[in-house]
């Protein structure tokens, strides 16, 4: 609604066309999109990894896969393969982040540092064995595997990427950070990330 009736917006609303914050900052309204700058935040404030230079694999061109492409870009991603059955949306995505992003196979997730799952493959409770997004045998023990599902908490594709040793992420901070980002938005102080992050486990049984 914020975008069709043109009010301000962020660069990243902008991109994506999609708004799911609203903001006062004393004399407009600011439309913003915290989700992929959440994703962001809980690789780098969670996880430990900082994309900036690295090399990612996006599985997924929807609209969590444009978020997060569109905050990777503005993390300072080296290099974006965007992987989607539909090449249409994959060009699209890989449009938003520019000549570091391109449409590639998913032969690319062997050479990526992180990989990124923004499907809805292997959601719901509960987890579907061997329903994954890509073949676990393309992972390596020296990858980040990240997953936006946060229902399960270890989809069956987060636990064989474990087994053959890499180091994985669930879509739980996904979830928190980018409401940490909203209350940070609306409130102008710091977000209260402990009280929170026990509300999202609590929320979602953990």
């Amino acid at each position: 609604i914020a975008v069709a009736l043109g009010e301000r917006l962020s660069e990243s609303a902008r991109l994506l066309g999609a708004v799911n914050c609203v903001r006062w900052d004393g004399e407009d309204l600011w439309g913003e999109n915290t989700d992929g700058g959440g994703f962001v935040d809980s690789l780098r404030l969670e996880a430990g990894v900082d994309p900036a230079g690295a090399h990612v694999a996006l599985l997924g061109a929807g609209g969590a896969g444009r978020a997060v492409a569109v905050a990777l870009a503005e993390a300072g991603v080296g290099r974006l393969t965007v992987i989607n059955r539909d090449t249409t949306k994959a060009e699209r995505t890989a449009a938003l982040v520019g000549r570091r992003a391109t449409v590639g196979a998913m032969s690319a997730v062997q050479t990526a540092d992180i990989v990124v799952n923004a499907t809805s493959i292997g959601m719901g409770r509960p987890a579907v064995d061997g329903v994954v997004p890509c073949p676990v045998e393309l992972l390596r023990a020296d990858q980040v595997v990240a997953d936006l599902i946060y229902q399960p908490l270890r989809t069956a594709w987060l636990t064989a990427a474990a087994e053959r040793g890499a180091r994985t992420v669930n879509g739980v901070g996904m979830l928190l950070y980018q409401a940490v980002r909203a209350f940070e938005h609306w409130t102008g102080v710091a977000a209260p990330v402990t009280a929170m992050r026990g509300a999202v486990d609590a929320l979602i049984g953990e």
